[in-house]
């Protein structure tokens, strides 16, 4: 939690106008303890928001009352309850290979995100593309695989 609270409070502290964005990646194959203890680090710590990705069950998040997206990181923490959710995983029909599919669930929630989706549409684009990636045998010709054109993989 220390560390946790060091590397928060040291981003807020940096005298730019608008606040940074912390991300927390944890590991899917975490247990529930160890979830819950992350989770209440984190927030204790000042996190936001915190998504626990689960492999082909989803993922979990627990957020800050208020937190919807990246722009009510604007506004004031406010007190109260923390919101929880389990987002379902995207079915898929013939999974091939699993290599990558946590980077490209992370670079695609944080980038959707960025972009000014909700949390919910950001974890929802994440399943879609991590469930895409799924699809694809090796990294060879996976970005054009995940841009939807013909690999010759």
């Amino acid at each position: 939690e220390e560390m946790l609270r060091y590397f928060i409070k040291k981003v807020q502290n940096n005298g730019k106008v608008i606040p940074p964005r912390v991300v927390v990646a944890i590991p899917s194959g975490i247990t529930e303890v160890g979830k819950r203890a992350v989770k209440e680090c984190a927030m204790h710590a000042g996190a936001r928001c915190l998504c626990v990705t689960l492999g082909p069950r989803g993922a979990v998040y627990f957020a800050s009352p208020g937190f919807e997206s990246l722009a009510d990181l604007r506004i004031a923490p406010t007190t109260g309850p923390v919101r929880t959710g389990l987002v379902p995983a995207e079915s898929v029909e013939s999974p091939a290979d699993p290599t990558g599919c946590g980077d490209v669930w992370g670079a695609t929630q944080f980038s959707r995100l960025l972009a000014g989706d909700s949390l919910d549409q950001a974890i929802r684009a994440a399943h879609r593309a991590a469930a895409r990636n799924v699809g694809h045998r090796g990294a060879t010709g996976l970005a054009d695989h995940l841009r939807g054109k013909l690999s010759a993989t």
